[in-house]
């Protein structure tokens, strides 16, 4: 009687069984929640939430006249946002008028020259109230 590896027939197969495939991989985890609201602290009105911070100083903003000057205009342009539209384009054409710089003093030009171009940059946002929509 032959040994027998205990199978029928007593022969082996001659190709190797597949090693146990690896486990499939964890499932992605999921990311994580976003951060709770902060409650809002204090309201504002709703022309203000419409209000941009200040833009970019001018370059010549190290001129203490400048940011004096510019945090003024930028304060009566907030006032003036719900004004008509045409009663703030009366005063964006008195700002443009006070400070151009050929209706300044030679020695006030640069300062004249900051003002006028920040109040430049700003006059779309101050006519369009701020970014809000406007009717065609």
């Amino acid at each position: 009687a032959s040994a027998s590896s205990g199978k029928a027939g007593g022969k082996q197969s001659a190709t190797p069984k597949a090693p146990a495939a690896a486990p499939p991989p964890p499932p992605p985890t999921p990311p994580p929640p976003p951060p709770p609201k902060q409650p809002k602290k204090n309201k504002k009105s709703k022309t203000q939430q419409n209000v941009p911070p200040q833009p970019e100083q001018p370059d010549n903003a190290a001129n203490p006249a400048v940011a004096v000057h510019t945090a003024a205009i930028h304060q009566e342009m907030i006032q003036a946002m719900d004004a008509p539209e045409a009663k703030r384009k009366i005063i964006l054409r008195d700002l443009q008028r006070k400070w151009h710089p050929d209706k300044n003093k030679e020695e006030d030009k640069e300062v004249a020259t900051a003002v006028f171009q920040y109040i430049n940059s700003n006059s779309q946002w101050f006519l369009n109230k701020g970014g809000e929509a406007t009717e065609p």
